[in-house]
C-alpha cells in the first residue's frame, strides 16, 4: 500500500471514528439531560389579578394540553351579604379559585368552590383523571372534600359535581392526589387523631397523623382510610407519587405540627405499597442527628390501631420555638421524586443549618444511600415561613426536576441576608445539574408545584412581600405561573377512556389451535424474571461509552503508525 492510499485510509478511519463517537453521544443524550444547557423559563404570569390574597396553588394539564390551576383565596364579607364568620374568625368567605390556559391565553381568576367562612387556608390538590375529567381535593374547615368537572366547563362553578367528604371526623389540613395507570385515584391527607393517650403526649398533643384512601370509580366511592404514620408525633406536608408499576410512594415530615404549633422536627417519613394501597412496607425515617444521618424504621405498626395500654408517651415539654429550637437537627420539607419513573429519591432541608440533602433508593425504599449534600444551593431562612415545601417531577427521559425556594451557594456571602429565589435542578441518576434561577426579585417565592407534560415544564407558586411576609390576614399574596421547554423525550400522555361502541352482531370466534407446551429445564424456571429497566438505559450507558475510548485511541495510534511507514518488531 503506497503513501497516498494510506492517507486515504487514515482519513476514512477518522471520519468513521468521529461518526461513531457522535452516535454514542447522541444516544446518551436521549437518556440523560445535557446539563450544560440552560432552561429558558417564560416570563412569570400573575394568575391572581383581581383576586384577594392568594396562596397554596396546585396545577394539572388536561389531555388537550390546557393548563388548569387552583389556589386558596377569599372574599371579604359585606354587611348586606347575610353571612357572618363570628367574632373569633376573620370576616372572610373562603374560596377555591381557578384559572385556565387555553388557545394561547389565560382566563381571569374565578371562584369555583365555596369552602367556608373565617379565613381558613383552602389547601388543595388537582389532577387529570383517565376519564378526562379534572379531579380536585380541597380543605373546608374541618373537612376534606372531593369534586370533579369536565375541563372544558371547569371555569363555571356549576360544572363541578357536589363535593363528597373523604376525611374522618377530626380536623384535617394538607391533602394531595395522584392517579395510577389504571385510572385509580389515590389521596393522602393529614388529620388530627383524638385519644386519651395522645392528650398525655405533651410534646405534641392531638397532633395530626397521615391517612390514605383510593377510589376506582372516579371519586364516587372510596376505600377504608389507612393511617400511614400511626405515630404520636406530628405529621405535615405529605407527597405521593405513582411509579410505572403502579407502586405507591409517600413521604412526609415527622414531629412538628404547624397547625397546632406543637411538637419539634424529628425526621422525614417514607412508605411504599406495591399492591395498590392494600398493604404497606414499614415506615422509613430519615434523620439528621449530631451532624450524622441515619435511617430507622418506626416502632409502630401502621396497619393496626394505636396501642392503648403498652405505650407510655414521653412527657418532654415543647421548646419555646419548636421549629427553630428543635431538640436536634432534623429533616424538613421532605419531597419525593421517581428517577426513571421507578426509583425513589428524597430531598429535604436541615433545621439547624441551611444545608439541603438528598437520598436515593434502588429497591422501593428498602435500603437508601447515605445522605448527601445538594451542592450549589442553600436553604432559605427557616424563620421566614413554616409553610414552604419543595416539588419534584419526572420527564420523559426519566430525569427528575427539582424546584425549590432557596439561595445560590456563593461560598462567601451570608445566606441569611439574601432573599430566596426560585431554583431549578435536574437529577440524571448520577449527579445534579447546576442550579438555574427561575425567578429572582424583591418577592419571597413559596410552595412551588411542578408538572411535566410532553416536553414542557409547568410551574406555579405564590409570593409574599416585605410588607406581609409574617401575616396572612389582609395580605397581598399572589399566585404565579411559568413554563419551560426541556431537552428530553416527550412524556407520554396518560391514556383516557373511550366511549363504549354501540351493540353490533356478535362475531363467530374460531379458536386457534393451542401449541403443545415445551417445559423449560428446572434450573431456568427457578431464575427470577428481570425487574425494571436494563442498567444500560441510564448511568451504565455512560460508563460503556467511556470504556470504548481506549479502544478507539489504540486503533487511531495503529493507523497513524501505519501511515508513517513504521514497522513493528517482535
Amino acid at each position: 500500500m503506497n503513501r497516498h492510499h494510506t492517507i486515504r485510509y487514515y482519513r476514512k478511519f477518522l471520519i468513521a471514528a468521529t461518526l461513531l463517537i457522535g452516535l454514542i453521544g447522541a444516544f446518551i443524550g436521549l437518556h440523560t439531560t445535557v446539563h450544560g444547557q440552560t432552561t429558558r423559563w417564560s416570563q412569570p404570569v400573575d394568575l391572581s389579578v383581581g383576586a384577594r390574597s392568594s396562596w397554596f396553588p396546585s396545577l394539572t394539564v388536561a389531555a388537550d394540553g390546557s393548563v388548569h390551576v387552583v389556589w386558596a383565596s377569599g372574599r371579604p364579607l359585606t354587611e348586606d351579604s347575610g353571612f357572618s364568620a363570628g367574632s373569633n374568625l376573620a370576616n372572610v368567605m373562603d374560596l377555591l379559585m381557578y384559572a385556565v390556559y387555553r388557545n394561547g391565553k389565560w382566563s381571569p381568576a374565578n371562584d369555583i368552590l365555596f369552602s367556608g367562612l373565617g379565613g381558613a387556608a383552602v389547601r388543595n390538590s388537582i389532577v387529570t383523571g383517565h376519564d378526562g375529567n379534572l379531579h380536585v381535593a380541597f380543605r373546608s374547615s374541618e373537612r376534606i372534600f372531593f369534586s370533579s368537572a369536565d375541563p372544558v366547563q371547569a371555569f363555571r362553578p356549576f360544572a363541578w359535581r357536589d363535593p363528597r367528604r373523604i376525611n374522618g371526623s377530626s380536623g384535617p389540613y394538607y391533602v394531595e392526589l395522584a392517579v395510577d395507570s389504571k385510572g385509580t385515584l389515590h389521596v393522602v391527607w393529614t388529620e388530627v387523631v383524638v385519644s386519651e393517650e395522645r392528650s398525655r403526649y405533651t410534646l405534641c398533643p392531638y397532633c395530626a397523623n397521615l391517612f390514605y384512601r383510593n377510589s376506582q370509580d372516579g371519586g364516587l366511592t372510596w376505600s377504608a382510610p389507612v393511617n400511614l404514620a400511626d405515630s404520636f408525633d406530628g405529621t405535615t406536608k405529605p407527597h405521593i407519587a405513582i411509579d410505572l408499576q403502579d407502586g405507591i410512594h409517600v413521604v412526609w415530615d415527622i414531629g412538628f405540627d404547624n397547625i397546632t404549633g406543637k411538637g419539634a422536627p424529628l425526621a422525614g417519613g417514607y412508605r411504599y405499597s406495591s399492591d395498590g394501597g392494600i398493604t404497606w412496607n414499614t415506615v422509613v425515617r430519615f434523620t439528621l442527628a449530631e451532624g450524622q444521618s441515619s435511617l430507622q424504621p418506626t416502632l409502630l405498626s401502621t396497619s393496626v390501631a394505636l396501642p392503648t395500654q403498652t405505650v407510655t408517651p414521653p412527657s418532654t415539654e415543647t421548646p419555646a420555638n419548636p421549629l427553630i429550637e428543635s431538640l436536634s437537627d432534623a429533616p424538613q420539607q421532605t419531597t419525593l421524586g421517581l428517577f426513571q419513573h421507578r426509583d425513589p429519591i428524597v430531598v429535604y432541608r436541615s433545621t439547624r443549618t441551611d444545608r439541603i440533602y438528598y437520598q436515593v433508593s434502588r429497591d422501593n425504599g428498602i435500603t437508601w444511600s447515605n445522605p448527601r449534600i445538594l451542592h450549589g444551593v442553600r436553604a432559605r431562612d427557616l424563620r421566614e415561613t413554616p409553610w414552604d415545601a419543595y416539588t419534584m417531577a419526572t420527564d420523559g427521559s426519566g430525569n427528575v426536576h427539582l424546584i425549590l425556594s432557596g439561595l445560590l451557594d456563593t461560598g462567601n456571602a451570608p445566606t441569611n441576608r439574601q432573599k430566596p429565589s426560585l431554583l431549578h435542578l435536574v437529577w440524571n441518576g448520577a449527579y445534579w445539574s447546576r442550579p438555574e434561577v427561575v425567578v429572582a426579585n424583591d418577592l419571597y417565592p413559596e410552595w412551588p408545584r411542578l408538572v411535566v407534560h410532553g416536553q414542557q415544564l409547568h410551574l406555579v407558586w405564590f409570593t409574599r412581600s416585605d410588607e406581609d411576609i409574617f401575616k396572612s390576614d389582609n395580605a397581598n399574596y399572589r399566585v404565579w405561573y411559568s413554563s419551560a421547554t426541556i431537552d428530553a423525550l416527550p412524556l407520554p400522555a396518560a391514556p383516557t377512556f373511550t366511549p363504549a361502541p354501540t351493540d353490533g352482531p356478535t362475531p363467530t370466534i374460531i379458536p386457534s389451535p393451542a401449541p403443545s407446551p415445551t417445559p423449560l429445564p428446572s434450573a431456568i424456571q427457578q431464575v427470577p424474571p428481570p425487574n425494571g429497566y436494563p442498567a444500560w438505559e441510564s448511568v451504565a450507558l455512560t460508563v460503556m461509552s467511556i470504556a470504548l475510548l481506549p479502544v478507539l485511541a489504540f486503533v487511531a495510534i495503529v493507523a497513524i503508525a501505519h501511515s508513517r511507514g513504521m514497522r513493528w518488531r517482535i
